[in-house]
């Protein structure tokens, strides 16, 4: 219940290692996954979500979800995840784990 749980909040698993993110579930649980692309992962329109819709993704808190917000009403839209890297509160480990749950149309 809490792999599918999990699965739903992130919006699909793009790497069996992402199963370790669950809390209290055992690392040899892993060997018994495969992560394949047969399930598609739904993707967050940066451009147009909510502070809390972005917020509700388990990779993005308050203050990430906030500069998107903030950037785009004074600068227009975010055309690509590089540009992520210019807000403080966003590490290029964060914009690697965030960029398959993200779409800039």
């Amino acid at each position: 219940r809490r792999i599918v749980e999990y699965r739903e909040r992130l919006g699909g698993y793009v790497d069996v290692l992402q199963l370790a993110e669950i809390e209290g579930l055992p690392d040899s649980v892993r060997n018994w996954f495969l992560v394949t692309d047969t399930f598609p992962i739904r993707r967050i329109s940066v451009n147009d979500a909510s502070l809390s819709e972005l917020r509700r993704h388990p990779y993005m808190d308050f203050y990430k979800a906030r500069d998107i917000v903030e950037y785009r009403k004074r600068n227009g839209k975010i055309k690509n995840p590089a540009q992520l890297s210019l807000f403080d509160e966003f590490s290029g480990q964060d914009i690697g784990r965030l960029s398959p749950y993200l779409c800039f149309d």
